[in-house]
């Protein structure tokens, strides 16, 4: 192809063109030691040609030909991200050749969600037959969700290394229990109105007065937990109308670490209770009410609002004379939950 183009050109032209093709055997003499993966015959039959086209260009003056950058293999040809942590190893290498192209070559950290982060400044430019990307603190840092690292010329892959994840374990499907069986929470909601005394005109003399009471206990279920909520309210019908009111909330079960509830299977039925419209008088007594097994709480005592004896909770508040927001509340005794959850087999703590 070559030879009517010398036979055109001047000695000082045909000496150039020697220099160039002793520099294009230089250059095919390293790239065959140091890169033999391509292959003596894929040199000669695809590099040499265009080396010697970009040769007659220049000599014709003519625009030179791109020359485009021949990716061979990486070693290795893929990392475990675990081993990676441990310098095993500490980098890979990219072997081809005209590594040295205008424009350069990029390398690109590629995620699951098919994401990429140009990680080209880490790249370390050996040779133009071999580029290596380091791990470590000065390198590219792999994540649980690297998926490759891809070398690119010119918007295109020509080459990857895979990155592999650990392989994520099935969940086990379990019924739990949450332990909470004979459990007590005790709640004391905050005073909102009237003197904090649920006496009949404020005076003990009259006697305790009609109280309207309404109490909730209900279930929440997430992902993450069960929690129940204690909602709880008393209002005197009579006099300064003192009232009190509020929720809490409690955790009854977590998930397992790396786990999930997907349901509670029995004992998480709510509760209510209210008095009647017209109020109930509690004296110096209790209300107690006893559920049954489907319910998230087995027994339930409201009691605390005179100054007389209080049987709960403690009955011994700063001041008994006044049980509004320190003693008048509610204590709830919990059932035992079974939960139906999603967690991971031993020595895991991730499943799917």
């Amino acid at each position: 192809m070559l030879q009517n183009t010398v036979a055109q050109l001047t000695d000082q032209a045909q000496s150039t063109i020697r220099n160039e093709v002793q520099n294009l055997l230089d250059r095919t003499v390293a790239v065959t030691i140091a890169n033999f993966q391509c292959g003596i015959v894929d040199f000669l039959s695809t590099r040499v040609i265009e080396h010697l086209q970009a040769i007659k260009a220049h000599v014709l003056g003519q625009p030179v030909p791109t020359r485009h950058p021949t990716f061979c293999q990486p070693v290795p040809s893929s990392v475990d991200v675990n081993l990676v942590k441990s310098n095993r190893p500490d980098h890979v290498d990219f072997f081809g050749y005209d590594f040295d192209t205008t424009p350069g070559i990029k390398v690109y950290l590629e995620s699951t969600n098919g994401s990429r982060v140009d990680v080209t400044s880490k790249l370390i430019m050996n040779t133009a037959f071999q580029v290596t990307v380091p791990f470590g603190a000065n390198g590219v840092q792999l994540t649980s969700q690297s998926k490759a690292i891809r070398l690119n010329w010119s918007g295109t892959d020509y080459g990857s290394i895979a990155v592999l994840q650990p392989s994520i374990p099935l969940c086990i499907e379990s019924a739990v229990s949450s332990n909470t069986f004979g459990k007590t929470t005790s709640f004391i909601p905050a005073l909102i109105a009237g003197d904090s005394d649920f006496w009949q005109g404020g005076n003990v003399f009259n006697g305790p007065s009609p109280l309207q009471v309404g109490l909730t206990v209900t279930t929440t279920v997430t992902q993450h937990a069960v929690t129940a909520s204690i909602g709880m309210r008393a209002a005197e019908l009579t006099g300064d109308t003192t009232t009190v009111s509020g929720e809490t909330t409690n955790v009854l079960y977590q998930a397992p670490l790396g786990g999930r509830i997907e349901s509670v299977i029995a004992g998480g039925g709510s509760f209510a209770w209210s008095t009647p419209a017209t109020g109930k008088v509690f004296g110096d007594t209790t209300q107690r009410m006893t559920n049954g097994p489907d319910k998230v709480v087995t027994t339930v005592d409201i009691g605390g609002f005179t100054g007389g004896p209080i049987t709960f909770p403690g009955g011994r508040g700063s001041d008994p004379g006044h049980a509004a927001g320190t003693t008048a509340g509610v204590e709830v005794t919990w059932n035992s939950l079974t939960v139906k959850v999603f967690q991971p087999p031993p020595g895991y703590s991730t499943c799917t």
